[in-house]
């Protein structure tokens, strides 16, 4: 059961109706989660994390399909980390995934080492 795109969408405040429907997606999730038995005594936990942040999860944040950015309310544009920073209490560490490693830094690196090799 997937959350209604009138409600992922919806660009302002949710009704107490559409919170509920975001509510019972977080407690189905849950549930989910409670079938591993790995990860079942944190469930709890980010079941009440989750519920306290639902109100935090409404409306539609441009996105830059470039960049990343976010454009606010003021129509400005700020990278990601800086408005959820902003906006809520969550906080960032950056790292490279391995997509990114093998498309973007594995190339870096050779082309680097084949310039050193050159100045030679």
């Amino acid at each position: 059961m997937g959350i209604p795109d009138s409600i992922l969408l919806k660009p302002g405040k949710l009704t107490a109706e559409e919170t509920m429907v975001m509510q019972t997606h977080v407690r189905i999730g849950y549930n989910i989660v409670c079938q591993n038995a790995s990860l079942a005594p944190v469930a709890e936990i980010v079941l009440t994390h989750a519920l306290q942040k639902v109100k935090q999860l409404q409306g539609l944040l441009p996105i830059c399909s470039y960049c990343k950015k976010i454009r606010d309310d003021n129509n400005y544009w700020q990278q990601v980390e800086s408005y959820i920073s902003r906006h809520s209490e969550a906080q960032f560490s950056h790292g490279i995934c391995p997509d990114c490693f093998e498309s973007i830094v594995k190339p870096e690196l050779k082309e680097s080492v084949a310039k050193k090799e050159e100045t030679r």
